[in-house]
């Protein structure tokens, strides 16, 4: 009986102190996807890259809100419209990374 009580204090003490902010956020292995998505897509574009790709796949992920990450796990297809969407809203943040570009 010990043991259920203090598995359920145990249960309240996590739930008590998980963040109270009502800001989206994204899972740790939808934010891993995104960017190991990201830097597989730039990489095979951009051959040779790397710090180019390194530069965008940092800014993307600067400037994609969380509810954008998690949809690469839970809605691919809405994802690619919203990151779209996202990268062209931001062009100027991301074509900063072109400064990394070789010839």
């Amino acid at each position: 009986m010990k043991k259920i009580g203090f598995i359920i204090v145990l249960a309240f003490a996590i739930v008590g102190c998980k963040s109270t902010t009502n800001e989206p956020t994204a899972s740790r292995e939808a934010k891993q996807i995104f960017r190991l998505t990201n830097n597989m897509t730039c990489a095979s574009r951009n051959a040779g890259q790397k710090e180019y790709c390194n530069c965008f796949v940092d800014k993307l992920d600067e400037v994609t809100p969380p509810e954008v990450k998690q949809k690469i796990v839970s809605d691919r297809k809405a994802f690619q419209s919203d990151i779209l969407a996202v990268m062209l809203d931001n062009r100027e943040q991301l074509e900063v990374c072109d400064q990394y570009k070789t010839p």
